[in-house]
């Protein structure tokens, strides 16, 4: 196998579909940020904990390392467009046109998800120019609507069928 450069990496991990996560979390002074990450994990179920990786530089992580909470939403076929505005560079994520409010918990939590998690940060591990962020999940909110699953593919939103139950 040869030595790749960046873009051949990029084409190659495009092809490993994945689910779609939307992290959210306020800074000390209560200014709320958030970022779409597409290498969100379960770790462990006893305690139940999860790992993701974000860029060292971002604003989102900085948040989440000065309160240690935040809030993660995992994205379905109808929140594509939320993913993609918190995937940008923008500086104002929240803005007026986002649906949100503060949950009891204290997190910034987005309107229209049906799986989100109150997560508190146990550790941070650098890895190349990101960092594992390792949390425990205090909180788990299911919705009683139907899941409309989703994945990422080839650089775009793919709809995913859910299985067709089978009665015996």
């Amino acid at each position: 196998m040869k030595l790749t450069h960046e873009k051949e990496c990029l084409s190659a991990f495009a092809r490993l579909p994945s689910g779609v996560v939307i992290v959210t979390a306020f800074d000390e002074v209560r200014k709320p940020f958030g970022a779409t990450i597409g290498s969100f994990s379960s770790l462990s179920m006893d305690p139940p904990m999860a790992v993701f990786a974000m860029f060292q530089t971002s604003a989102t992580l900085e948040a989440i390392r000065q309160t240690g909470r935040f809030a993660v939403h995992f994205v379905e076929y109808p929140n594509r467009s939320a993913a993609m505005h918190f995937a940008s560079r923008s500086a104002d994520k929240f803005n007026d046109d986002l649906e949100w409010e503060e949950s009891q918990e204290g997190l910034p939590m987005l309107s229209g998800f049906n799986t989100c998690l109150s997560c508190r940060l146990v550790e941070l591990r650098p890895a190349g120019d990101h960092d594992l962020v390792i949390c425990a999940v205090e909180g788990v909110d299911l919705s009683d609507i139907q899941c409309e699953p989703t994945a990422w593919f080839m650089s775009s939103f793919h709809e995913l069928q859910r299985p067709i139950s089978l009665s015996h």
